[in-house]
C-alpha cells in the first residue's frame, strides 16, 4: 500500500480527531471532594469550547438506583446525604449554593453537621463507637470499614482489629440489637428469623471512622439479606427504568425531530451504566448548549430533591468548570403529578385492588407519600441540620397531588363509596388534618410536635384512625410519590409501620402487592393476622397497599414526557402537532398574568393566573419563628408563629402559584401526535383550544375561559370543561380545584370560566 500525501493527512487528523475525543471525555473526582470538570482539550494541551448551540438539550436527572449493590454508587449517595462538599473558607469558590452557616456550611445534609464531620469539642458524634466482624474463633473483632475512606477521606479509616482479651469491660453489642431512629431495623428477618447481621458488632470505643458511614455500611447485608441480592453480583438497572427511558427519548425523537438532544445525569453514577449530574452538566456546557430542560421523574416538587440534589449541583458543577450559570436558561421540571395522566394511573393502580372489594361497602384510602420533617432541625451551629427543611415546598405540593386525585376519583368513580375523611380534624372538608394523608418515611418526633394539631400524620395512625375511630372494614393504603417500589418502600417503610413484607420469591418475582388483616382493641392495640386468598376472619379489617408503577410503565412515561414536552416549549421549541399560536402573555412568579384571545374563531379564550397569594413564603419561614406550644420552654403561639399548611378553602391559603416566569400562549394543535389527527369530542360546543406550555403546572388555581357556540347549544347550565388525557386518548372533566368553587357560566358573553393547576387541550361538552 502506498501512503500518499492525502492518505497521510487523513490518518493524522483521525489520530488527532481520536485523542481529542479521548481528552474530552475525560474527567474525576479528586480525593479532596472538589470537582474536576470535564474540559475539551485541543492536542496541545489548550482547552477549548465548541460553538453556542441554539436547540435545546434535555437532561433526565435522578436518583438512578441500580437493583442490587454498587459500592461506588453507594458510597457517594452517602457522601453527598451526610454533607457532601464542606466549606473551608468564607469566601470560597462556588459555594453559594450551600447550605447552612459559615464555618458549619456544607453542599446538604439531614443530619446534625457534627455526626457527619469532625468539630472540635464534638467529635464523641463524629466517632465514639466502631463496627466489627468478630472471628471465626471468637478470639478478634475486624473492622468492617479496613483502609482509607479514598474519595471520602473525612470518613475516615485505618481501624485495627482488636483482641478480645483487651475489651474487658468495654461495651459490645450485637448490631441486631441496635436502636437507631424509628425508620431503620436491624434485627433478625420476620419471614424467617434469620439474622443477616450475625457476627457483626458495635465496640463502643473510638475507632477512627466516622460512625454514620461504619454502621450505615455493617448494615448493608440485611438490606441484601431482605430483598434476596446476593452482594457478589453486580447492580443492573431495572427493565422498568430501562423501557422508560427508551420511551422517553423515542417520544422526543418522534415529537421534536432532530431540535432536541437528551442526555442524562444521575445523583450519583454506576460505573459502565450511568452518567453523574456533575459532569453533564459542565460536558453539555462545553458543547455549547446554553438551554438546558433540567428534569426527573418524581411527584412531588421538593427544594430536598429539586435544588439540593438537582439544581445546586448543577450550578456548583458549572462554576466550578468556569461557566456562569447566567449563562444558562434553565427550564426545570420538577414533578409530574396533578397531571389527568398521573391522576389516571394512580386510579388505575387504585382500582384493581378495590375490585376485590364489595361495592356497597364502604373504603377508607389512605394516600401514602414519602413526607418531609416538619419543621426540620436548627440550621445554626455544629449541630445544625443543613437543609432547611422549614423552607420545605413539599407539604404543599404534595398535599395539593393528593386533593387532585382526590378530585378526579370523587369525578370518575361511581361504583365504589370511597372515604378519604380523617376523624379529629379541623377546618374545611379539604382540611389536611380531615383526610387521610400520610407520611411514610418520618417518625412522629420529626412531624411536629405532639401537642399541635397541625403536625402530620403517618401511615400507622392514619390506620388507626380509619379502622379503630370509623370502624371501616375495607382500607387500601395508596402509594403515590415514587416511580417504581425500591428496598425503601419494600422493606424499611413496612417494618416501621408494622405492615406485613412480601416473601422473598413475591419480590424476586416483582409481586410488592400486600393484603392481611387487622383488628383494633384500643389506642395502640390491635392485632394483626395474614389474609387467606385475600379474605379476613370475622370481625378484622381487610387492609391492601398498593405498588407503585412497574405495572403502568409506559403511561407513566408518557406522562413524564408530556411534561418535559412542556419545558421544551418554554424556550418556544414546540412538538409537530400542527400547533398554531393566536396569542400569548408572560406570566410572572409574583404578578401572575393573563393572556387572552380577542379575535378570530377563538377569541373570548382566556387563561387568568393569579399573584403569588403569600408572596415569600415558605421561603422567608424562619427556624426561630417556628410554632412552639406552651410546654414548651421557649413557647411560641402568636398569630405570627409558622405553622403546617393545612386549609385550602379559599385562594389566599396558598402558598404560591405558577413556579416559573414563563410566557403563556394560546392556540390550537391540530395532531394528537405527528402521525394521527386530534380527536373531537362528539358533543363538543366549542373549539378545542390549546393552553401552553403544555402541561404547566400552578399551586394556586389558574382560570381558563373559553367561549362556546350559541348554535350548538341546547341548555347552557349543561356545559361542563373538558381536558384531553394523553393517556386514555380521551377527553375528560376537568375535575373542580376547590370544592366549594364552581364554573362561571356568562350567558351574555356565551363563555364558561373554570378553575385549573394545569394547562393542556381543553373544550367545553355540553352533557346529557
Amino acid at each position: 500500500m502506498r501512503w500518499t500525501n492525502k492518505r497521510i493527512l487523513i490518518t493524522l487528523v483521525g489520530v488527532v480527531l481520536i485523542f481529542t475525543a479521548l481528552m474530552a471525555s475525560r474527567y474525576e473526582f479528586s480525593r479532596s471532594n472538589e470537582y474536576l470538570p470535564a474540559v475539551f482539550l485541543k492536542p496541545n494541551g489548550e482547552p477549548f469550547s465548541l460553538p453556542i448551540k441554539d436547540k435545546p438539550v434535555v437532561v433526565m436527572s435522578g436518583w438512578g438506583t441500580p437493583i442490587g449493590f454498587n459500592k461506588a454508587y453507594d458510597d457517594y449517595i452517602f457522601w453527598r446525604t451526610s454533607g457532601g462538599v464542606r466549606v473551608t473558607s468564607p469566601n470560597q469558590a462556588c459555594s453559594q449554593w450551600h447550605a447552612g452557616t459559615f464555618p458549619y456550611q456544607i453542599e446538604m445534609a439531614r443530619v446534625p453537621f457534627a455526626v457527619g464531620r469532625k468539630v472540635d469539642g464534638f467529635e464523641k458524634f463524629w466517632d465514639s463507637r466502631g463496627a466489627y466482624k468478630i472471628s471465626e474463633d471468637g478470639q478478634r473483632y475486624d473492622p468492617i470499614i479496613t483502609n482509607k475512606a479514598g474519595e471520602f477521606p473525612f470518613m475516615g479509616g485505618d481501624a485495627q482489629s482488636l483482641k478480645a482479651s483487651d475489651l474487658e469491660g468495654v461495651e459490645i453489642l450485637p448490631l441486631k440489637d441496635y436502636v437507631s431512629g424509628i425508620t431503620r431495623k436491624y434485627g433478625p428477618d420476620p419471614r424467617s428469623g434469620i439474622d443477616y447481621l450475625a457476627g457483626t458488632y458495635l465496640i463502643n470505643q473510638a475507632n477512627g471512622v466516622n460512625d454514620f458511614y461504619e454502621i450505615d455500611k455493617a448494615y448493608r447485608p440485611r438490606i441484601y439479606g431482605m430483598m434476596g441480592w446476593d452482594p457478589d453480583k453486580p447492580a443492573y438497572f431495572p427493565d422498568y427504568k430501562k423501557d422508560r427511558d427508551k420511551i422517553l427519548k423515542d417520544y422526543i425523537k418522534g415529537y421534536f425531530g432532530n431540535q432536541i438532544e437528551v442526555t442524562e445525569g444521575f445523583y450519583s453514577p454506576v460505573p459502565g451504566l450511568s452518567k453523574h449530574l456533575k459532569d453533564t452538566m459542565p460536558r453539555i456546557a462545553r458543547k455549547g448548549y446554553r438551554k438546558v430542560v433540567l428534569t426527573k421523574p418524581i411527584t412531588d416538587h421538593n427544594l430536598y430533591a429539586n435544588n439540593y440534589w438537582d439544581l445546586h449541583l448543577s450550578y456548583q458543577s458549572l462554576c466550578r468548570a468556569g461557566f456562569d450559570k447566567n449563562d444558562i436558561e434553565l427550564s426545570h421540571i420538577r414533578m409530574y403529578g396533578r397531571t389527568p395522566e398521573y391522576n389516571h394511573i394512580l386510579y388505575k393502580n387504585l382500582h384493581r385492588h378495590l375490585d376485590l372489594i364489595d361495592p356497597k361497602d364502604e373504603v377508607a384510602v389512605i394516600y401514602a407519600t414519602f413526607g418531609a420533617p416538619w419543621p426540620g432541625g436548627n440550621p445554626v451551629g455544629p449541630l445544625s441540620n443543613a437543609t432547611p427543611f422549614i423552607n420545605e415546598f413539599f407539604h404543599e405540593n404534595a398535599y395539593l397531588n393528593f386533593l387532585s386525585i382526590k378530585r378526579y376519583i370523587e369525578e370518575h368513580e361511581k361504583n365504589y363509596n370511597i372515604s378519604f375523611i380523617r376523624t379529629g380534624g379541623n377546618g374545611s372538608v379539604d382540611a389536611r388534618t380531615n383526610n387521610l394523608f400520610a407520611y411514610t418515611q418520618y417518625s412522629p418526633d420529626k412531624l411536629g410536635h405532639p401537642e399541635d394539631p397541625l403536625r402530620y400524620w403517618q401511615v400507622r395512625e392514619s390506620i388507626e384512625d380509619a379502622i379503630l375511630n370509623q370502624g371501616k372494614k375495607e382500607v387500601v393504603v395508596m402509594l403515590s410519590h415514587w416511580g417504581y417500589t425500591f428496598w425503601i418502600l419494600i422493606t424499611n417503610m413496612r417494618e416501621t409501620w408494622d405492615i406485613p413484607l412480601n416473601t422473598i420469591e413475591e419480590i424476586q418475582n416483582g409481586e410488592y402487592r400486600m393484603t392481611w388483616c387487622e383488628k383494633y382493641q384500643g389506642p395502640g392495640d390491635y392485632e394483626q393476622v395474614a389474609a387467606v386468598n385475600n379474605q379476613c376472619p370475622s370481625g378484622f379489617t381487610r387492609l391492601q397497599l398498593t405498588e407503585a408503577f412497574e405495572d403502568q410503565m409506559e403511561d407513566l412515561a408518557f406522562n413524564y414526557a408530556n411534561r418535559i414536552r412542556g419545558g421544551l416549549e418554554r424556550f418556544g421549541v414546540f412538538p409537530n402537532l400542527d400547533i398554531n399560536i393566536v396569542a400569548s402573555g408572560e406570566i410572572t412568579i409574583l404578578e401572575g398574568g393573563s393572556v387572552a384571545v380577542t379575535e378570530g374563531p377563538l377569541a373570548g379564550a382566556k387563561l387568568d393566573v393569579p399573584k403569588d397569594p403569600q408572596p415569600g413564603k415558605p421561603g422567608s419561614y424562619q427556624w426561630e419563628n417556628r410554632w412552639r406550644p406552651e410546654s414548651d420552654p421557649n413557647p411560641n403561639t402568636g398569630p405570627d408563629a409558622v405553622r403546617a399548611i393545612n386549609e385550602y378553602a379559599q385562594t389566599s391559603d396558598y402558598l404560591d402559584g405558577p413556579k416559573d416566569d414563563f410566557t403563556a400562549v394560546i392556540g390550537t394543535q391540530a395532531k394528537r401526535t405527528p402521525e394521527e389527527s386530534m380527536p373531537e369530542h362528539p358533543k363538543a360546543v366549542s373549539p378545542t383550544i390549546f393552553f401552553g406550555p403544555y402541561r404547566t403546572l400552578f399551586n394556586a388555581p389558574a382560570t381558563i375561559t373559553l367561549p362556546y357556540d350559541n348554535t350548538r347549544v341546547t341548555d347552557p347550565k349543561r356545559i361542563r370543561p373538558y381536558v384531553f388525557n394523553e393517556v386514555t386518548q380521551k377527553f375528560e372533566v376537568v375535575p373542580k380545584v376547590m370544592s366549594n368553587w364552581e364554573p362561571l357560566l356568562s350567558e351574555d358573553n356565551s363563555s364558561l370560566t373554570f378553575q385549573v393547576q394545569i394547562l393542556g387541550q381543553f373544550v367545553l361538552v355540553e352533557e346529557s
